[in-house]
């Protein structure tokens, strides 16, 4: 495939894409961009972004090995980062519930692996149903990482805070 032919390629897959898929993207880059800042956060809040998360995957997934394999590694994933939480440090913030979340890019990137690889899989799955099908179950374990990753952090938080009032 020639440079013109790749270019012609990726133009055509953006506009084949449906409207709401681009909305996604860029809540997903604002909330990345966002937490590249320190910043004081109300806790319900952290758990806004795991809800879309399990929200986008529980929408893609239509058979119970899906959904029963995507709830055993989020449950799996969440208890990993509630227990051994890693990555963005933060202090609690004046005020009930509220936290400080120092700034990072990790953030940014993790949600924007996010969105490649639920990208990716819904071209396979509209383009190369055949391929998409023996492949799907790695997209549900992956999203099940992703969004227990962040259910996890958000549930430490917690936790942490509960502890010290």
């Amino acid at each position: 495939m020639s440079g013109q032919g790749l270019i012609q390629f990726i133009l055509e897959r953006i506009i084949e894409t449906p409207t709401w898929v681009w909305f996604v993207f860029v809540y997903l880059l604002f909330t990345g961009i966002k937490n590249i800042k320190t910043r004081d956060v109300y806790m319900p809040q952290l758990l806004i972004l795991p809800l879309i998360l399990i929200g986008i995957t529980l929408y893609s997934n239509v058979s119970v090995l899906s959904w029963a394999t995507y709830t055993i590694v989020l449950g799996i994933t969440t208890f990993l980062f509630f227990k051994f939480p890693v990555g963005q440090k933060f202090e609690v913030a004046e005020g009930r519930l509220r936290i400080k979340l120092f700034g990072t890019y990790s953030t940014l990137v993790i949600l924007m692996s996010f969105f490649i690889v639920k990208y990716f899989y819904g071209y396979m799955y509209a383009h190369n149903n055949d391929l998409y099908q023996k492949l799907a179950i790695f997209e549900v374990i992956i999203s099940g990482i992703f969004s227990g990753y962040f259910l996890g952090k958000a549930l430490c938080y917690y936790k942490t805070i509960s502890k010290l009032k």
